[in-house]
């Protein structure tokens, strides 16, 4: 889609752009590294969090919330949709 990640900056643009934490710039990136794949929450955590995290899967959610948000802001024709129970997939938008 029309998403970058600037490294240097942590910033996300598409129409406009914002600044993410570390975090959500990892969150991002990974999603982005792994478009169009539905990515458990579980597989997630492991892939974003250091390993010997005491973080639970619902901060992958307080994440994934923070990040659909800021996509939003700048106008991203992508979004992370969601497989109840399954996980989360980043992709195209649907058009209506």
């Amino acid at each position: 889609g029309n998403v970058t990640l600037d490294p240097e900056t942590h910033e996300m643009s598409a129409e406009s752009s914002v600044r993410l934490t570390g975090r959500e710039y990892r969150l991002a990136e990974y999603l982005i590294r792994n478009r169009n794949v539905l990515l458990s929450t579980e597989r997630i955590l492991s892939n974003v969090w250091e390993f010997d995290t005491d973080a639970e899967l619902n901060v992958v959610w307080v994440y994934i919330s923070a990040l659909r948000k800021k996509m939003k802001q700048i106008g991203a024709d992508s979004e992370i949709s969601a497989a109840r129970g399954v996980g989360y997939r980043l992709e195209k938008k649907q058009r209506s």
